[in-house]
């Protein structure tokens, strides 16, 4: 214990401690040895400033468990092991959160990108199985209260600091919310920059750039502006924003090994910037665009050489060739319209098909995203189906990997139809006799699909985990229900809808 005491003491200089641990805090200790923390990533704190145990497990610091009549320390450095006043034994602080360390929804795209295949699919490699009920579930095992503000999209990371939080953004607005685990409630996060203005894009194009939901506090977002960048402070609750570049965007940035590309109006012409995620600072990389470029895309997918963002009236794509780079704004052909209400495009054999409609033909096809011959390949489908990007849905009973124009097998009777939210252990084989493991909103309906897509009414669905075993979690009615998103939080799989009230969660086997 004697050599603990000295190990600290040696430590202080002047009376600061600066703590060697994960987060940048710095200490001080008064007359009588007691601490006070002082600074934090190099931003001053109120040295009598409370800790609740929310702030306390983010910062992991150390409380000194003696009565307050036997000893005058509150909270202590984290990397201490023995109260330096009365020499007790300092323990770990009990953890707020629990289960996986992160989630990003897959509009939010990682740098460095784990699998860039996966990027722009509503897949997820993170394997899951929610704890199974005796009985039939018809309520959640647990419900949180969303933020009261327009659609969100969630992360979940430490940011920096020592513990997980849940994260929320108003794609709309953009106002960021933190979830306080303690209080059970979402605070406001302040921009303490004003660089943060609303998105020029959609809801459906919505994305970003997480660079690192652990290590890193950034995050790039598009805003009426220009390009942002935005730093997350948990401790403070606040966000500190800058302007990377000025101009309107026109899709969601994407990544490619260090480096964040987007397409944008820059001076009165189209272009792609190119960002440098490892030496921000640095002044980035300017392409020209060719015509046609200035129009909105949905977020982007990429495989091994080409980054494609897709748009109401064609492509972009962008061509790694050895250590030179291509932009190319290719159309669709004459009368194909693309159909982006069904979900994401198909990956099928290392490439990516969009669902269209050949209103020459009149009838459904899938046409291969990112070719560079003359005539576009098209394969003709007889009806459309939703997909994850790798399991495609033609109603609950017809589902399958590999090529999404496949032939119905069987008929459906029942009218049943599954909408994919997330394919969780997502593989890239397209051969596979299991059934895949997604989440998914199953109804009724005597419509078509494309009928059923653009309907206003409210209309009860169920929520169900197909996989091996099928699992039913639960029921609720709502407008478009499939206009909904999952994330992984605290032992958790949860489900939020813009107009339901309640996020409904569900407990995960660990």
């Amino acid at each position: 214990m004697a050599n603990a005491d000295q190990e600290q003491k040696e430590s202080l200089t002047d009376n600061l401690w600066v703590n060697p641990a994960v987060v940048a805090d710095t200490w001080t200790s008064d007359q009588e040895g007691k601490f006070s923390l002082v600074e934090i990533k190099g931003s001053s704190i109120n040295a009598g400033s409370e800790f609740p145990a929310d702030k306390q497990n983010l910062l992991g610091v150390k409380v000194c468990p003696a009565s307050p009549d036997k000893c005058s320390q509150g909270v202590l450095p984290g990397h201490f092991k023995f109260c330096p006043s009365c020499q007790t034994s300092l323990q770990e602080p009990s953890a707020l959160i629990g289960g996986a360390q992160s989630w990003l929804s897959p509009v939010s795209m990682a740098s460095p990108v784990i699998n860039s295949a996966l990027s722009g699919l509503t897949c997820s490699e993170q394997s899951l199985q929610v704890v199974s009920k005796d009985e039939v579930r018809f309520q959640p095992d647990t419900e949180m209260s969303k933020p009261q503000t327009g659609k969100c999209h969630f992360f979940v990371g430490s940011f920096g600091y020592q513990e997980t939080r849940l994260l929320a953004v108003d794609i709309s607005a953009q106002f960021f919310f933190y979830f306080n685990p303690e209080a059970n409630a979402w605070e406001r996060m302040k921009d303490e920059d004003s660089y943060i203005l609303e998105s020029p894009l959609t809801a459906e194009a919505w994305g970003c750039v997480v660079t690192d939901p652990l290590a890193s506090d950034c995050i790039y977002i598009c805003c009426e502006n220009g390009l942002v960048e935005v730093r997350v402070d948990l401790f403070q609750r606040t966000l500190r924003s800058r302007l990377i570049v000025e101009g309107k965007p026109k899709a969601a940035p994407a990544v490619r090994g260090d480096a964040l590309y987007l397409p944008i109006e820059h001076d009165g012409t189209q272009k792609i910037y190119r960002h440098d995620l490892k030496v921000p600072e640095a002044e980035g990389e300017w392409f020209e665009l060719p015509e046609g470029g200035g129009q909105l895309f949905h977020c982007a997918v990429q495989d091994e050489r080409k980054i494609i963002w897709p748009g109401k009236n064609g492509q972009i794509i962008l061509s790694f060739i050895g250590s030179g780079i291509s932009c190319t704004v290719r159309p669709w052909p004459d009368n194909v319209e693309p159909e982006f209400e069904f979900g994401v495009p198909a990956r099928y054999q290392n490439q990516f098909w969009q669902l269209c409609f050949d209103h020459h033909n009149e009838n459904y096809c899938y046409l291969r995203l990112g070719g560079t011959s003359d005539v576009q390949e098209m394969r003709e489908t007889l009806n459309p189906r939703m997909t994850s990007g790798l399991t495609h849905f033609l109603d609950y009973e017809n589902f399958k990997a590999g090529e999404p124009w496949f032939i119905q097998e069987q008929h459906s009777d029942n009218g049943d139809v599954l909408l994919p939210l997330m394919e969780f252990s997502a593989n890239l084989m397209e051969v596979s006799a299991s059934t895949p493991s997604v989440l998914g909103i199953k109804l009724q309906t005597p419509e078509s699909l494309k009928e059923l897509l653009s309907s206003k009414t409210p209309m009860p669905c169920e929520v169900v985990m197909m996989g091996e075993p099928e699992q039913s979690l639960g029921r609720f009615s709502a407008e478009q229900p499939w206009n909904s998103e999952c994330f992984v939080y605290n032992n958790h799989l949860w489900l939020y809808h813009p107009k339901v009230q309640q996020i409904s969660g569900w407990e995960l086997q660990q």
